[in-house]
Order: structure tokens, then C-alpha cells, then sequence
């Protein structure tokens, strides 16, 4: 833990500047398969923590805002990452949270973070996210889209998703999901888990990825 606590610290400086880092859970970080286990509920108070005590500002459905940026951050519960009926269970837990934290500010870049991308583009979910310029997400692992492919294949389709479903259509890429207004999904770090066994040692063929978003919206002061 204490290398991925470096880690994490450690990215926010920039040039020898300290600028915040914003962290999110995603599913394997609290969840193991589709409940919460035990191991983790212990461990979960002491890591959040360590978490605040560096420079790094965890959402857990909660904001963060600065003088131009007001991040909100989201944590959606385990099962809706397997639950066949995930849409609505979706649609219910951005219902029951908090509606000010729905609520952008016009004189900010409103930035939306949340793991799973999949139920973004619904118009029921994109409408409650419609104060939002971005919606930044992950989960994906880029489709499993081979590099070598991945300047070929425009479009955000993948090959296969973590519920090992083929060809997923939400998976990779930017996507315009209102005026103005993109979903961007990351490919991440490592695109194939130990949790897949001896597949895992095929991440020798995805090189790590880190996403880097030029913001051209004029933030008044």
C-alpha cells in the first residue's frame, strides 16, 4: 500500500509544484466480486485516511472545486458493475444522492468522475449529468484493443469488456454526449488484472496509458 500511497502523491507534482490530485474508487478497490468483503471493510477507514492526510482529495459522491474546477466524484455500488438491470439501479442511486452535487457553476469547468462509463450515454443518466462539461471514466481497459489496432479503429467499440461480453460499444475514446458536452473514457494502467491469471502476463502488449485533455472553455473570473 505504501507504494501506491507514493504513488498517488506523487503525481501531483508538477514541476515541483504541488497542484491536488482527485481520487475515486473504482470496482476493485472496495469490491470483491459483487459484495463488499469483510477484509476490505477494515481496511477501507484506514486507507481513506492516509488518503486525506496527502496531497490527494478523495470523492466519495462528494466535490472538490478550486478557483476555475469543480470536480465531483462518484461511487457507484459493486453490483452494478454485473447486475443485468444496472441502467436502473443507476438511474436510482443518482436520484437518491445529493442534488446539489448535480449542480454546475457557470464560472467553472464542471468535471464529473465516475468508473463505469457504460450507462453514460443513456439520456435518462445524461440528462442528470447534463450541468456537467466532462464526465471522465475508466473500467473499460480500452476494449482490449490491441495499439497496433487502435489507430485503425476509430469509434469507441472494443473487443471484449471486464464482464467478458464481446464487442461492447462503450469502451474507448471521447464521446459527445450533449452540446459541448464529452464523455472521456481512459484506458488505464494496466489493461489486464491478476485476477485473470495467465492472461495477465499479455499486458506486455498494452503499454500503460495516461490521458492527457486539453480544456479550451473560457473560465470567467
Amino acid at each position: 500500500m505504501d507504494y501506491l500511497y507514493d504513488w498517488l502523491d506523487n503525481l501531483g507534482n508538477i514541476n515541483n509544484r504541488m497542484v491536488p490530485v482527485i481520487a475515486i474508487l473504482g470496482n476493485h478497490d472496495l469490491f470483491d466480486g459483487r459484495e463488499i468483503s469483510l477484509k476490505y471493510k477494515k481496511l477501507f477507514k484506514k486507507y481513506i485516511d492516509k488518503l486525506n492526510k496527502l496531497n490527494i482529495h478523495f470523492l466519495n459522491n462528494a466535490i472538490y472545486e478550486d478557483k476555475y474546477v469543480r470536480f465531483v466524484g462518484f461511487t457507484v455500488p459493486g453490483n452494478f458493475y454485473y447486475d443485468k438491470d444496472s441502467l436502473n439501479l443507476e438511474k436510482k442511486f443518482f436520484d437518491d444522492l445529493d442534488y446539489n452535487l448535480f449542480l454546475g457553476k457557470k464560472n467553472k469547468l464542471n468535471v464529473a468522475i465516475t468508473h463505469n462509463p457504460v450507462n453514460i450515454v443513456n439520456d435518462d443518466i445524461t440528462n442528470r449529468l447534463s450541468n456537467f462539461d466532462i464526465v471522465l471514466a475508466g473500467h473499460m481497459h480500452n476494449g482490449l484493443i490491441l495499439p497496433v489496432l487502435d489507430n485503425f479503429l476509430k469509434g469507441n467499440k472494443g473487443f471484449i469488456d471486464p464482464t467478458k461480453r464481446f464487442f461492447p460499444k462503450i469502451s474507448r475514446n471521447s464521446i459527445l454526449v450533449g452540446k459541448n458536452k464529452y464523455l472521456i473514457i481512459s484506458g488505464g494502467v494496466t489493461k489486464l488484472s491478476k485476477a485473470s491469471r495467465i492472461f495477465h502476463y499479455g499486458n506486455i502488449l498494452y503499454p500503460m496509458e495516461i490521458t492527457d485533455i486539453n480544456i479550451n472553455k473560457k473560465i470567467k473570473k
